[in-house]
Parts: C-alpha cells; sequence; structure tokens
C-alpha cells in the first residue's frame, strides 16, 4: 500500500485521464525493472522505490508505503517520507498499525485506488494513521501560517507609516521596508541600536521610555521624537506602540512611525492662513458679522461694533431686536430669513440709527454651509455709503440743473429770435402808419408786449445761471 498528501493546488490535472494512467503505467513498469534486476531487494529498498514512484506520479512531498503481515495481519510501513518527520515534528511515531480505518482502510480492504483533494471530507474517510494525520494538520498549519505571514507583510509593506520592533536592550529586530524612503535599507537598520537614529537631544528621553515600558508593560499612548534620514536630516516623528508579550512577559516592543512633517508644515499653513484672516477681519473698515440660524451674532469685527457704540464681545449674544428699533429689526429679519431658508444672497442698501446718526449701509449677505452643504449661518459685509449716496445725490441735482439751464438758454435765444422779427416788422409798420388811428395803436400794443416777452426770457437765463452757481458753491442745496 502507498499513500501520499500534496497541496490541493498542485494537484495533477491529468488525474483519472489518459495521460495520467500512462504516467502510472510507466511507474509500475519501472517498478517491475528494479525488482527484476536486483536479486537481493529487501522489503524496504522495495517500499522506498514505491513510495519514490508514487511521489514523483502525485507531485507529493511526503508519503509512506506499507505492507500486511501474513502473520498477523497488521499493516506495517517500514519506510516514510524520512524529512516528514523533521519538518512535521511528528513525536511518538507508529509504523505498526493493528486496524484498519479510514480511507487508506477503505483501500486495503475494497483493493482500490483512492485520489482526493478533501479527506477530511470524503463519507469513506472515519480517520488517518495517526502520524500521518499529525504531519498533514501540521503542513495545513504551517502554510496557515505562512499565508499570515505573507498577508502581514502585504499590509505593512503597503502602509505609509514605519513599522519596528525593538527589545529590551533597545535593538531593533524588526523594520519594514518603508525606511528605504529616508535612505535606509532596513538590512543596515537590522540588529541595531534605536537610539543610533534618534536625535541626540531625544536620546535619553527615548531610552527611559523603552525602560520604562519593558519595567511596566505598557507604553506612552502618544511619544514624540526626532529621527535621522540617512543624508543626516531629521523629521519629526510621532509615535504609536505596544507591548508584545511572550511567557507572561514583556519581549518586545512594537511600534508604528508616522513621518509628521508634513502635518506640521501644513498646519503652519493653516495657522498663517488663519492668522491673516484673523488681521483682515479685525482691521477692516466694512462692518463685517456672522449669524448663526437663530439670527444671534456669534461674531463680529471692531468696526461693525463701534457702529452701535460696544465693543465686540459685548455684540456677541445679541440679536436684531437688542440693537434696532422694532421696525428696522422686523426688516432685517424678514431679508435674513432670504438668506438662510432659500440660500440666496443679497446685495441691498439699508437706513440704519446707529450711535452717530442715521446712515446709509450698503450691505451682503450670503449663507453659510458645513461640508454636508447644510446653511449654519449668515455672513455680512456692510459698508457705510452716506457720504457716497449724498454726493450722488448731488451729482443728479446738478446734472439736472445744468440740463434746465441749457433748456432755458436755448429757448431763450430761440424766443429772442422770434420776438426781434415780430419787433421789427411791428417798427416797418409804424413807419407807415399815420400819427393817429387805430393802426398805429394797434402796433404800439405788439411792441409793449414784445418788450415784456423779452423781460420775462432775461429773468429765465437769469434763473437757470443763479441755480448753476448754487449747486457748485453749496452742496446741501
Amino acid at each position: 500500500m502507498s499513500v501520499t498528501t500534496y497541496p490541493v493546488k498542485a494537484m495533477p490535472r491529468q488525474n483519472g485521464g489518459y495521460a495520467f494512467q500512462k504516467n502510472a503505467n510507466a511507474a509500475i513498469a519501472e517498478l517491475s525493472r528494479c525488482y527484476l534486476s536486483h536479486e537481493s531487494l529487501s522489503i524496504d529498498d522495495i517500499s522506498e522505490l514505491v513510495l519514490n514512484q508514487a511521489k514523483k506520479l502525485t507531485q507529493s512531498r511526503y508519503g509512506f508505503v506499507a505492507y500486511i503481515d501474513p502473520e498477523t495481519g497488521w499493516l506495517i510501513a517500514p519506510t516514510l517520507t524520512r524529512d516528514a518527520w523533521k519538518k512535521c515534528k511528528v513525536e511518538d511515531k507508529s509504523i505498526v498499525f493493528k486496524k484498519f480505518t479510514g480511507l487508506w482502510g477503505w483501500a486495503l480492504n475494497n483493493k482500490k485506488i483512492i485520489l482526493t483533494n478533501n479527506a477530511q471530507d470524503d463519507p469513506r474517510s472515519s480517520g488517518t494513521p495517526d502520524f500521518y494525520a499529525m504531519a498533514v494538520h501540521r503542513k495545513f498549519a504551517e502554510e496557515k501560517v505562512r499565508e499570515g505571514e505573507e498577508k502581514l507583510r502585504a499590509i505593512i509593506n503597503a502602509s505609509k507609516d514605519i513599522i519596528y520592533t525593538i527589545n529590551d536592550k533597545g535593538i531593533i529586530t524588526f523594520i519594514s521596508d518603508h525606511a528605504r524612503n529616508y535612505g535606509y535599507d532596513p538590512e543596515e537598520i537590522l540588529g541595531k541600536p534605536a537610539a543610533m537614529f534618534t536625535h541626540p537631544e531625544d536620546v535619553q528621553r527615548t531610552i527611559k521610555a523603552v525602560k520604562k515600558a519593558f519595567r511596566t508593560g505598557k507604553t506612552s499612548k502618544m511619544f514624540r521624537f526626532r529621527i535621522r534620514k540617512k543624508n543626516g536630516d531629521y523629521f519629526i516623528a510621532e509615535q504609536k506602540s505596544g507591548i508584545i508579550n511572550r511567557g507572561g512577559k514583556p519581549r518586545l516592543v512594537s511600534g508604528v512611525i508616522r513621518d509628521m512633517t508634513e502635518q506640521r508644515n501644513l498646519d503652519a499653513r493653516l495657522r498663517a492662513n488663519e492668522e491673516m484672516l484673523r488681521k483682515f477681519f479685525d482691521t477692516a473698515k466694512d462692518a463685517i458679522f456672522i449669524k448663526d440660524t437663530n439670527g444671534v451674532f456669534i461674531k463680529v469685527n471692531k468696526a461693525c461694533a463701534e457702529l452701535f457704540a460696544m465693543t465686540p464681545k459685548q455684540m456677541q449674544g445679541k440679536t436684531d431686536w437688542d440693537i434696532f428699533p422694532r421696525k428696522t429689526a422686523e426688516k432685517l429679519i424678514e431679508r435674513n430669513k432670504t438668506v438662510m431658508e432659500k440660500g440666496e444672497t443679497l446685495f441691498l442698501d439699508h437706513q440704519l440709527e446707529t450711535a452717530s446718526g442715521l446712515k446709509i449701509m450698503n450691505a451682503v449677505k450670503t449663507p453659510l454651509r458645513d461640508s454636508r452643504g447644510r446653511i449654519t449661518g449668515m455672513l455680512g459685509i456692510a459698508r457705510d455709503v452716506t457720504e457716497f449716496k449724498k454726493l450722488e445725490a448731488e451729482l443728479i441735482h446738478a446734472r439736472a440743473v445744468k440740463a434746465v439751464n441749457k433748456l432755458a438758454n436755448g429757448v431763450a435765444h430761440d424766443f429772442n429770435n422770434i420776438l426781434s422779427a415780430i419787433d421789427g416788422y411791428a417798427t416797418l409798420m409804424l413807419e407807415t402808419a399815420g400819427k393817429k388811428g387805430r393802426m398805429r395803436l394797434a402796433i404800439e400794443e405788439i411792441k409793449k408786449a414784445v418788450l415784456r416777452a423779452s423781460k420775462i426770457t432775461q429773468r429765465l437765463q437769469k434763473s437757470g445761471i443763479k441755480h448753476s452757481i448754487n449747486a457748485a458753491q453749496s452742496p446741501d442745496s
């Protein structure tokens, strides 16, 4: 009887086919040739030849060959795969089997060959030889461990962090490939003290932390120190670590090191941006304010607070009801609803009663949103445009006066031309009219009317000039 085993993935694809039968016949022929060509082959020699051919045929690593003793009826396995004991570490091995069980027993009792990839689930299986079961289980366990190690190694190598272990002497016993990003080959780090790669100012602190970890069995939640790159530069590291115990005692410290350089640079840029925005907010001449969805001022700048004779701190927490008259507050709140309920941005002018009097404020109000797009408040920027509006009104008035003056001058000029013509013809008519009579009286009335009309035209011209002078000299006019 010959029994062999091999991984499922190595199962010959030609099993049960013509090629496999051909190879099996060739193996039997080779065994027959060896048996016939040697006169003094022992049972051990024959078993060894059979085992080698069976392993070759099935591409197996381990197996055994056994025979039934004619006197006792026991199954005796004189030869086994010799390196199986060493690799599988089977103890108290037995080569004599008094009972025929499991698949091998079925093969003996039925005198048939069994080829299977799933011996444990085979309905003919009720057990395997003890020593062989141990070997198979050991092999499967080794493969699972190896697969687990490969997965763990893949996870470690995929990590952007450096993963390492050190012993109680501070010697590095493992380090991930991520060390290459800092110029090191992992092999040149293994076996060396971790202190060699630590900034001189941080060495004593790190040594103290390692000793404490092995003494107490606990590590710091977070440990920051500087690590030297191969080019001599240092980077700021943030480490999380844990204890690996063996036999109930700390044996190794496992650590995950994260390079905080990029994070520190990002933090510095954020702080710089925040400082710039703070200065802009505090020094802006325009009034800037932020309200929550309830209309409460949660942040205002100095310019905004000074409009109402307050400090920014005094204005925080107040609403429009606390600052403005009722009618003004109602209008402001109604407009704010458009911003916070509909999400619209408004551009508008307000007339507001401030500490220094009535002012016209040009305001922009826009909704504030969180990362999900939900409205969380309102940002407003308001500028005092009172003087601008006053100048704008004066400019409009001046332009109107200029237009009227231009029109008046044009009308007066044309009217004077008409009056001159009428007056001229009336004069000619007087020269031909008699000294008395109704005709002369009528012509004299025409000339009087022309004179009155001329005086009206002169007054119209003087009025336009006067308004132009007043508009230029007195803006309040």
